[in-house]
């Protein structure tokens, strides 16, 4: 009886992604995490863990907004042949919205974990002041008659300012 082969990642696959996170965003996920982490230094109440933490969950959170942004262009026919710029995962069929939807429930699953612990270690007050990041990716989908995620200056702007508490 032969082995099954293993199963390989191409690196045309690990590039699809890449572009799908649209890693360079990730900034801004981490300036305002840098941001409060300064404070907390200045202050001298820096937790290192707590920082590394509240930075995973900020990319996270950036993450999955990206790739809810990126399925429902896509559901919207935002990202057609005619569309400007590097081609989308979904667009050229590389991933499924199965797949895509997979991911979205992974990164915002990450952060949700990790921001259990950093409320359990810290506090409450993270707890209040962690709702606005997920409203970009609220279960109310942008769709006809909607403004699309990328249309909404919280997105981009201020969900992340609250990460580093």
């Amino acid at each position: 009886m032969r082995a099954a082969p293993a199963a390989t990642i191409s690196p045309s696959l690990i590039r699809t992604w890449l572009v799908a996170a649209r890693v360079p965003t990730l900034s801004a996920a981490i300036a305002p995490v840098l941001v409060g982490t300064a404070t907390a230094h200045l202050s001298q109440v820096f937790r290192p863990i707590s920082f590394l933490l509240a930075l995973l969950a900020a990319m996270l959170i950036q993450l999955g907004t990206n790739f809810v942004n990126d399925l429902y262009d896509f559901r919207r026919g935002a990202d057609s042949a005619e569309r400007r710029g590097p081609v989308r995962g979904l667009q050229s069929g590389a991933i499924t919205p199965e797949q895509v939807r997979q991911a979205i429930v992974l990164t915002f699953g990450l952060a949700l974990l990790i921001g259990v612990y950093l409320v359990a270690t810290h506090g409450w007050p993270i707890l209040i002041s962690a709702r606005p990041p997920f409203w970009p990716a609220s279960p109310t989908p942008p769709g006809p008659g909607r403004w699309p995620i990328t249309a909404w200056v919280i997105c981009s702007s201020s969900c992340f300012s609250v990460s580093s508490r």
